[in-house]
C-alpha cells in the first residue's frame, strides 16, 4: 500500500486492520478476501520484525485459501 511503502508502517496496519473488519462482515472470515488482507498484514509485520506474529498470519491465510480451492 501506498502508506506502507511511505514508511507510515503503525498506519497502514490501522487501515489493515479496518480493512479486515469490513472483509469480515461483508465477504466472511473464509474468503479469498479476507485471507488477501491477513497477507498483507503478515507482510506489513514481517517489516517491522514482528516474525512470530506474521507467520500467524499468513498461516491463516494459507488455512483459507486451502479450502476455497
Amino acid at each position: 500500500t501506498v502508506l506502507r511503502d511511505q514508511g507510515k508502517l503503525p498506519e497502514a496496519m490501522e487501515r489493515f486492520k479496518e480493512a479486515l473488519r469490513i472483509r469480515s462482515s461483508t465477504s466472511g472470515p473464509d474468503s479469498l478476501d479476507y485471507a488477501t488482507t491477513l497477507h498483507n498484514m503478515a507482510e506489513l509485520l514481517r517489516l517491522q520484525g514482528n516474525l512470530d506474529e506474521a507467520l500467524e498470519l499468513s498461516k491463516g491465510a494459507l488455512r483459507i485459501k486451502e479450502k476455497t480451492i
